[in-house]
């Protein structure tokens, strides 16, 4: 999946990758709360919250403690928007209760979306899930 154009999480409105951060420093809808430099990460957990993950990531640890230190590059996209990936990465955060293991479970998210990438590179897959569980 390569995605040019991601949203502002302020106003919603679309605007190229490398504009965003140039938008979302005069965005006029803009609060004085959300001072955040992660303009990408925040626009990709927008788009997947709002996606067919949407209530999942709602009651989920993943949206608040691992996707906003994850870095906003077509990888982190991958694993954010993948529902297998998104199920494993909650499932090793239920499992490893300390505090360090966002990174980790971050890193081990990224690993699995770089074999998806490589799949679908190499095979006609859309989903990983195909992989598991072949026609």
């Amino acid at each position: 999946i390569k995605n040019d154009y991601y949203p502002c999480v302020n106003c919603l409105g679309y605007f190229k990758k490398n504009y965003l951060w140039r938008h979302r420093k005069k965005c006029q809808s803009k609060s004085s709360t959300n001072t955040s430099k992660q303009h990408l990460t925040e626009a990709q957990t927008l788009l997947v919250s709002t996606g067919q993950l949407g209530s999942f990531l709602q009651k989920s640890r993943l949206r608040n403690e691992i996707f906003p230190i994850m870095r906003g590059d077509n990888t982190s996209f991958i694993a954010k928007s993948d529902p297998l990936i998104c199920l494993y990465g909650a499932s090793y955060l239920n499992k490893h209760k300390r505090k360090q293991m966002g990174v980790v479970v971050s890193n081990k998210m990224r690993e699995i979306a770089r074999l998806k990438i490589a799949l679908q590179n190499s095979t006609s897959i859309t989903q990983f899930i195909d992989v598991l569980k072949p026609d």
